[in-house]
């Protein structure tokens, strides 16, 4: 089971240092939906714009990327939503 704490504390707002070994990405709209599971049902929460998370493994889910993030949370890959940064 996921763990909302954990998640938060995957947020660093505003840049952050990268995890060692492990790719950023941040969130570049208003709003966006994170999963519990590597699926486009599984609706957890919201997190905003500006807010960066880890990556921990890229996935393919029904033909679109999706990264398993830090937290154990699942976000779109997709560049439209998020950007990948160093």
């Amino acid at each position: 089971m996921n763990d909302w704490e954990n998640f938060k504390e995957d947020i660093a707002v505003d840049g952050g240092d990268p995890a060692p070994g492990g790719e950023q990405l941040q969130v570049i709209v208003d709003t966006l939906w994170v999963y519990d599971q590597p699926d486009w049902d599984a609706r957890y929460t919201t997190v905003n714009e500006g807010e960066i998370f880890t990556i921990e493994e890229a996935l393919t889910v029904n033909g679109s990327l999706m990264y398993e993030l830090r937290s154990g949370l699942y976000i779109t890959g997709n560049p439209e939503y998020v950007d990948i940064i160093a």
